[in-house]
């Protein structure tokens, strides 16, 4: 026996890594049982992915219960990052934001469509900032998605119910949002037309026209270039309500 090892040492020293064993073993044995999970709970989060999201008309985003959280294990985090992405706080009021945004621009004569200018401008600012805050989620959003370890017939259902609630009402909003914006600045040069040849102009509800040849053509290809605009936003809120709400 060496020295310094007395036979209470040798004792103490085997206690200490029996312990240290059963440990080992009781992990491998815990990690064993959680594994034997994984089947169920991926069978349980593909059926709630289809049933409730990829199945359903529009976009769903349902809020998940303490069973379902437990029923899918670590599966619930991968749900997580699709619901996180609808529950950003930045685009909560994205919808609001962008009904208010459209309601701007819809303007019932022409002599509000003059005195409304400022708040045109506003329109485009206040597009903007949603694109940016909209597109800064969605990117980080995608990263969280791409870090995500999934089996293939789990990351089938997954890409489905990802592009339902996320990818597909982030392409409605970025080709919506350019039309609006397309509108505001058709409907803005008009105004600020009329504004400055008061004089040439005349005015009754909805209609203008010029008093002189010029001014009358101006008018005409500026209000052309507005009306132009309106099919576009027209068919681009469609395909985005076909999106949103799935008619």
């Amino acid at each position: 026996m060496g020295p310094g090892l007395s036979g209470l040492g040798i004792m103490h020293f085997l206690t200490r890594r029996g312990f240290a064993l059963a440990g080992v073993v009781v992990l491998a044995l815990s990690a064993a049982a959680c594994g034997d999970k994984e089947p169920e709970q991926r069978k349980a989060f593909i059926t709630f992915l289809q049933t409730r999201i990829v199945d359903k008309p529009g976009v769903h985003v349902p809020k998940l219960t303490d069973d379902e959280t437990s029923a899918f294990g670590p599966y619930a985090a991968h749900f997580n990052v699709i619901s996180g992405f609808a529950n950003n706080p930045e685009l909560e009021g994205i919808g609001k934001q962008m009904q208010l945004a459209t309601q701007r621009v819809s303007i019932s004569s022409i002599e509000e469509l003059v005195a409304n200018r400022a708040t045109l401008r506003s329109v485009k600012q206040d597009l903007g900032k949603m694109t940016v805050a909209m597109n800064g989620a969605l990117a980080n959003t995608l990263k969280e998605r791409d870090a995500l370890k999934q089996p293939d017939d789990l990351k089938a259902v997954y890409d489905k119910a990802f592009d339902k609630d996320v990818l597909a009402p982030a392409r409605g909003f970025n080709e919506t949002v350019p039309l609006v914006i397309d509108i505001a600045e058709a409907a803005l040069k008009l105004a600020d037309y009329i504004d400055a040849n008061r004089s040439k102009v005349t005015i009754q509800g909805r209609n203008v026209g010029g008093k002189d040849p010029k001014t009358a053509r101006d008018i005409d290809i500026l209000v052309k270039n507005l009306a132009g605009q309106a099919p576009k936003f027209q068919d681009a809120q469609r395909r985005l309500r076909i999106v949103l709400q799935g008619s």
